[in-house]
C-alpha cells in the first residue's frame, strides 16, 4: 500500500467501531476501524496462494547493449537431384 495513504490512515486516529465516509474523485469511499473482537468479513473466504515462484528481487539486473549480431548460418538449398538427409 501507497505510505502516504497509510501516513493519511493513520492521522484519522479512529477508534474501534467509527466509520468516516470520503469522497475520492466522484466514489464514495467508507473507511471503518472494527472492533478488536470482530471478526472479519473475509475470514471465512479461502485465500489463494500464488502457483508461482516469483523470482528473488536480489537476484540482480540484465543490462543489453545495443549493438550488432553476427549474421545468420547461410540457408543451403539442396538441388533437386541431390538426396536430402
Amino acid at each position: 500500500m501507497n505510505t502516504q495513504l497509510v501516513e493519511a490512515l493513520r492521522q484519522l486516529n479512529l477508534k474501534p467501531g467509527q466509520t468516516v465516509t470520503v469522497q475520492v474523485e466522484g466514489d464514495l469511499l467508507e473507511i471503518r476501524k472494527p472492533p478488536p473482537d470482530e471478526p472479519s468479513a473475509y475470514s471465512g473466504q479461502v485465500m489463494l496462494l500464488p502457483w508461482f515462484d516469483s523470482p528473488d528481487p536480489s537476484a540482480g539486473t540484465l543490462v543489453a547493449q545495443p549493438g550488432k549480431l553476427p549474421p545468420p548460418d547461410p540457408v543451403i538449398v539442396p538441388r533437386d537431384d541431390e538426396e536430402q538427409p
